[in-house]
């Protein structure tokens, strides 16, 4: 309950809204904050050896039930065998997310 008591219906829904929007916000900044590091060269990269293609199934199924829910089918195409990458796991992965995330609208 709030200071002025319980919020209305339509008030928790204007409220629900704004949040999301609020944390598109937050991602958009640190986004841009991440590009800006990187064109300082201020950004250092944890490279190791990955299997790309383990990686992007990985990331695929963690979208697929959110997707599946909005009616969205996440269609994956990829090669029987591995391809090993020497990158930074943790940017790669954001990129990934990112992408998916981008064509699976909230």
């Amino acid at each position: 309950m709030g200071l002025f008591g319980a919020p209305t219906p339509e008030q928790e829904r204007s409220l629900r809204t704004a949040h999301k929007h609020i944390l598109g916000l937050v991602d958009i900044t640190t986004n841009l904050l991440d590009i800006a590091k990187i064109e300082a060269g201020e950004t250092e990269l944890n490279r190791t050896v990955v299997d790309i293609v383990s990686l992007a199934k990985a990331v695929c199924s963690f979208f697929r039930p959110p997707a599946e829910i909005r009616g969205l089918r996440i269609l994956e195409e990829f090669p029987d065998n591995g391809v090993e990458i020497n990158l930074d796991i943790q940017k790669i992965e954001i990129v990934l997310t990112n992408l998916i995330s981008n064509l699976t609208p909230a």
